[in-house]
């Protein structure tokens, strides 16, 4: 994509937490602009709504979202996560790290320093939360699969992120990360891949996290 390529979302109410973020009501939205953010947390929520956070600044580093389980205890780290996707037992349609891995937990991540850092970072987040009810049940799911499907399609815009975390979306391959040179950290929940096509991006990762429910 070319930094000056228009943006088109098509789940408008992700552009709206979008456009207050980069503090941008009107006009288009570029390549170039999105890539200023930095965070985003976006998917299906266990409620079966949908949402995006995103956030211009910079996440504390090594990343801890201390409002969470052990997801970020039981992170891979650095040479954990080479381990881990040269195992030749790991399935890349459901990528799942569990709790048994060999591998030094980050007893950190629930620290006094990271628990202040999150709470200062949250600060900065914008987010949208996505629900539509309907009478007919056929017309809910019609809605459902095209939120869910289009969801990850937007999601690809987003170059320039750092700390990206992604919840309960089915997505056809890895080459959604495409293009993000700047991605340090994935969290990948109860998010199933269709095919392991562009898996190798994950080597370049500084911490990764995978977890079903």
């Amino acid at each position: 994509m070319e930094k000056n390529e228009n943006a088109v979302f098509t789940q408008k109410w992700m552009e709206k937490a979008v456009r207050a973020c980069l503090g941008k009501e009107e006009g288009k939205l570029t390549v170039s602009d999105l890539e200023q953010i930095k965070y985003l947390r976006a998917g299906e929520s266990f409620d079966n709504d949908f949402f995006i956070e995103v956030s211009r600044e910079v996440p504390p580093e090594p990343f801890a979202d201390t409002d969470g389980g052990d997801e970020w205890i039981f992170a891979l780290r650095d040479d954990d996560i080479k381990r881990f996707l040269d195992d030749g037992d790991t399935d890349f349609s459901q990528l799942y790290v569990s709790y048994t891995f060999e591998h030094e937990e980050n007893m950190d991540a629930r620290s006094p320093k990271a628990v202040k850092a999150w709470e200062q970072y949250r600060e900065s987040i914008c987010g949208e939360r996505y629900y539509e009810s309907f009478e007919d049940e056929d017309e809910w799911e019609k809605w459902y699969q095209n939120t869910a499907e289009n969801t990850y399609r937007d999601i690809s815009y987003f170059k320039g992120v750092r700390v990206l975390r992604i919840q309960g979306l089915k997505i056809p391959d890895y080459t959604v990360f495409a293009g993000m040179d700047r991605l340090a950290v994935l969290e990948l929940a109860e998010t199933v891949f269709q095919d392991k096509k562009g898996y190798e991006k994950l080597y370049d990762l500084k911490q990764l996290s995978c977890w079903l429910d």
